[in-house]
């Protein structure tokens, strides 16, 4: 079993104790997610020392009003890092709106950009902005792997299938 979707610097109790709970409950690998520049460094930290750990990194919706070039080329140097499987979360969140819509948008774009440039997949958060999501993903993620987590948009769980994207099971 893989638990696709943690953030283990936000838990307690520490990592190491959180890794072997989910080893003694059968979970084999974990990805941690660096959620902006403050967590990037603790994801990919608990990665280089639990070896079934792994990190996504990104920038969470509600936070990327700070999602500037100088992030930018952070995330991109930090998403090389060989224990970083993953580029995200990122998405569009309009339940909690911490950004506008529109830099949501733009930092998605850049996010499957670099997903696109590393050839790693694409984590998404969605939360009450199904038609955009879907829009944004077909236009600037069409080729990519994507996983979509935070997901709430049951009425279109068809049509991400057919597209061929995966979810996680996340608390939403």
């Amino acid at each position: 079993m893989i638990d696709s979707h943690t953030h283990l610097d936000v838990c307690k109790p520490p990592d190491g104790e959180l890794v072997e709970a989910a080893s003694a409950a059968g979970v084999r690998r974990i990805v941690t997610v660096g959620t902006g520049p403050a967590s990037w460094s603790a994801a990919l930290g608990a990665a280089e020392h639990h070896p079934g750990v792994y990190a996504a990194l990104g920038h969470h919706p509600n936070e990327v009003s700070s999602f500037d070039a100088e992030a930018r080329a952070e995330l991109a140097r930090l998403a090389r890092h060989a224990r970083c499987v993953a580029i995200g979360e990122t998405g569009l969140d309009y339940y909690r709106r911490g950004a506008p819509p529109e830099a949501q948008a733009e930092a998605t774009r850049a996010h499957a950009e670099l997903a696109r440039e590393l050839d790693k997949p694409l984590v998404i958060h969605t939360r009450d902005a199904a038609d955009d999501t879907i829009a944004l993903l077909h236009e600037h993620a069409a080729d990519l792997r994507v996983v979509l987590h935070c997901f709430s948009m049951d009425e279109r769980v068809a049509e991400c299938v057919a597209a061929g994207w995966w979810f996680s099971f996340a608390g939403t």
